[in-house]
């Protein structure tokens, strides 16, 4: 049977400026939902929210209209399979943007704008829609000095609503409850007078109490502000978080735990201009309980959170690289204690952000957000399964987040909230507008390899394992059956270094640049049959007569429009016609079992005596024969495996004096020991010790070890010296032969002894007192010419005997 083909997974689109394919295939079955959506208008398109309503989606932001300094609140409804069934903007005087959605108690929702009717005031537009998305009521919060912009809104029950944001005319944050036809039950600001700014971004009803989390602008940082309110409008609480020069930034990311705790995520910018992720949990009182911390190498950003059903917590945000040429959007879950449990990119685009995420009814969740294609920003709906995964099974990477150390971090409550009257006008007008149209961004089937016999793998990479090549063969980076549907910008090559491009027939040249490790070849093609031409005829060789061997891998990137790319792996292993094959004999140690390892670079074949594989385990001595080989050559070696010797004697070494000077010989050897290791590095059984200290000997053999320990002190020991002549003439100078004392301890030396002979052997003299010496006499009458004088003593360790020839001088 004829294998089933491989596919090769990327992203493509169907409209003009993103259009990728020839054919588009899209995995989802039927009434399935999709996994990334690009919803495009024609013009700049940014989702600020997402809802879910009834069977439809509610996808709100703005647009620019294509007008410098314009743009209008827009909000899309889409069915649940991604298609647009209707578009409707505000009709705004200057700029305007649908910035807070939340869904009523009889099935509609409510989308909250601020509207700009002049060159700097903004305003708060309110739009109220029942289930169907008709337009049920409007109106406008402010005045034309406030200058308004509202942040979040949520239901608080019996048709009443929670607003929050700025007020810019004042620096001030705002909270406002308001009902459902506009009209403001409350309305209270609130500032940190050391603050030159202040914004409410985030709010959640806890019981009776709201909370609301944003933050404030001084000279230095960007603290992070927390409040309580009562559905009165009573100020119950406040704090106001700082971490030593850093600055922060809170988006949407207050989380109410089943507990009464909350957590509250924010972006702190470090001295290294990096952007890390900080998560703090508060107790009701907004107590510090908890924080850690999350980076990369690049800026990374929170923008909104949930609460999965498992209790852990799910964050969405987006990584910008250290270049800052990508923002990729990304999702983190981790655990209340911060245990990271998956992370992964979430978007095909890699210039793409995440503005919100909410839970969907089946489990899974929704994400909104948007992503740059041609200079074009377009609005982005995502899906993702109640395991965090694109229903499409594409895998798009991670961001390689870490848990990073904590930070210093302080609070106080400088706060104060004031009550403000505020007025309800009248609301702005709406218009429907053609329907945007939803590019599917599912992953696409690419057939790659129609043969199905060398790919590996899906989802965005494609991975080629090509059989093993001898001598200087050219070896393709592409099967001859190579399917690309589409133009990509550019195709990119890494190749190892040691090797170089041939490229057979292409119109091409190659432009190779030396990058470190790897060669880069860029190639434009101008259209898809050109690509393919120059993939099929693309191959690598060695570039010199001696190729470095073994496994190496080339890797292929193809760049597409709207930032997206694919990457592919071709892996070979380069072969020598020589295995260079030396196995060494071993020791099998008594009772136990040795492994045979014939591992050898550039082998793929292995056979001990009819077992295969490169590993053998022997429990008997003997010889053993393997059998290596590769598509290029087969050879033979033996290894002897010898039983180890019976087990070591432990040296017999004792602790000793030496004097100070002096040296000592040991001689540690045990029979069937192969090596001895001292404790000041020394090796072998023989050596010699001149200095005092604690000394560990260890003896190895294949099979055992043993070690001893002994100590060596030292003393200053007595030591004397004896003159070579003396001239006993009576002339008071030298008269008298001594052994002459080397060091003070000489003093008291015990048991001493001194003789002086003839030549013949006779003794002229003995005494056994150290200083009385001798005059040169024997019996009363001069001796002549050389006598040997022969003394013993006992130094302080041991006893020590002196001899010399001394010659007589008159």
């Amino acid at each position: 049977m004829k294998p089933a083909p491989h596919v090769l997974m990327f992203f493509a689109g169907m409209r003009t400026c993103c259009s990728l394919l020839l054919v588009l295939c899209c995995l989802p079955a039927a009434n399935a939902q999709f996994s990334e959506l690009h919803l495009d208008a024609g013009r700049n398109e940014r989702a600020d929210r997402v809802l879910v309503v009834g069977d439809h989606l509610i996808v709100a932001g703005l647009t620019d209209e294509n007008v410098v300094d314009r743009t209008e609140a827009i909000f899309h409804r889409l069915d649940r399979s991604g298609s647009v069934v209707q578009t409707t903007r505000l009709a705004s005087n200057r700029r305007s943007s649908f910035r807070a959605a939340t869904l009523t108690e009889d099935g509609g929702f409510i989308l909250g704008a601020w509207n700009n009717t002049q060159t700097t005031i903004d305003q708060l537009a309110f739009n109220r829609f029942d289930a169907e998305a008709n337009e049920v009521g409007s109106w406008t919060l402010g005045d034309e000095e406030l200058d308004e912009e509202v942040r979040d809104l949520i239901s608080v029950g019996n048709d009443r609503y929670l607003a929050v944001g700025n007020v810019g005319s004042r620096d001030d944050a705002f909270a406002a409850l308001i009902d459902g036809v506009g009209e403001v039950i409350w309305w209270q600001n609130f500032r940190v007078p050391a603050n030159n700014f202040n914004i409410f971004t985030d709010a959640v009803l806890d019981g009776d109490e709201l909370v609301l989390i944003g933050h404030g602008i001084d000279d230095n940082t960007t603290p992070m502000l927390f409040a309580r309110f009562s559905l009165g409008g009573e100020l119950l609480a406040h704090r106001q978080y700082l971490s030593s020069g850093e600055r922060a930034n809170v988006d949407r990311s207050l989380l109410l735990l089943p507990n009464g705790n909350l957590v509250v995520t924010t972006t702190y910018r470090t001295e290294a201009d990096e952007g890390n992720i900080l998560v703090l949990t508060l107790d009701p009182a907004g107590e510090i309980l908890n924080q850690f911390s999350f980076g990369g190498p690049g800026r990374d950003r929170i923008a909104a959170s949930a609460l999965a059903a498992d209790g852990s917590l799910i964050f969405a945000g987006h990584s910008r690289t250290p270049s800052e040429e990508f923002t990729r959007s990304f999702l983190l879950n981790v655990t209340p204690a911060g245990e990271i449990l998956q992370q992964r990119y979430l978007s095909s685009s890699n210039r793409s952000r995440i503005t919100d995420l909410i839970p969907s009814e089946d489990g899974g969740y929704y994400l909104s957000g948007f992503l740059e294609c041609e200079e074009r920003l377009n609005m982005m709906l995502l899906y993702l399964t109640a395991d965090l995964e694109r229903p499409d099974g594409c895998n798009l990477g991670s961001p390689d987040l870490e848990l990073l150390a904590s930070l210093p971090i302080t609070s106080n409550s400088p706060g104060v909230a004031e009550a403000e009257s505020i007025p309800t006008l009248a609301g702005a007008p709406l218009a429907d507008v053609q329907a945007a149209t939803s590019i599917d961004f599912s992953c696409i089937s690419l057939t790659f390899d129609e043969d199905g016999n060398r790919t590996i793998g899906t989802g965005a990479d494609t991975h080629i394992a090509w059989p093993p090549t001898c001598g200087r063969e050219p070896i393709p980076l592409t099967d001859v059956d190579l399917e690309l549907r589409g133009v990509p910008d550019s195709m990119v090559f890494r190749v190892p270094v040691g090797f170089e491009f041939v490229l057979a027939g292409s119109p091409l040249v190659a432009n190779t640049v030396a990058e470190e490790m790897t060669v880069r070849t860029v190639f434009y093609p101008t259209s898809a049959a050109e690509a393919e031409s120059i993939l099929r005829d693309l191959a690598i060789r060695p570039a010199g007569p001696n190729p470095p061997l073994g496994e190496r891998v080339v890797i292929s990137r193809f760049n597409f429009p709207c930032g997206r790319q694919l990457t592919g792996l071709t892996e070979f292993n380069y072969l020598d016609t020589e295995l260079d094959v030396d196995l060494p004999d071993t020791t099998l140690c008594p009772g136990a079992s040795v492994t045979l390892d014939a591992t050898t670079p550039g082998a793929t074949e292995y056979l001990w005596e009819g077992t295969a594989g490169p590993i053998l385990e022997v429990d008997q001595p003997g010889s053993f024969t393997v059998r290596i080989g590769n598509e290029c050559r087969t050879v033979f070696d033996t290894v002897n495996v010898m039983l180890g010797a019976p087990n070591l004697v432990t040296p017999e070494l004792t602790d000793f004096t030496l004097c100070l000077g002096d040296s000592v010989s040991i001689d540690a050897t045990v029979p069937g020991a192969d090596q001895y290791l001292w404790s000041d590095d020394a090796v072998g059984p023989e050596r010699s010790i001149n200095a005092m200290g604690t000394y560990r000997l260890a003896v190895n053999n294949a099979c055992e070890r043993v070690s001893i320990q002994f100590n060596v002190t030292s003393i200053d020991c007595c030591r004397f010296y004896l003159p070579t002549a003396f001239s006993p003439n009576g002339d008071g100078v030298n008269d008298t032969y001594r052994a002459e004392p080397a060091v003070a301890t000489c003093e008291e030396v015990r048991n001493f002894e001194m003789s002086v002979y003839n030549r013949w052997g006779g003794q002229l003299y003995r005494s056994e007192d150290q200083l009385a010496g001798w005059d040169g006499r024997f019996r009363g009458e001069p001796v002549r010419g050389t006598v040997l004088v022969v003394i013993r003593y006992h130094s302080g360790i041991d006893w020590v005997e002196l001899q010399e020839a001394v010659s007589i001088l008159r």
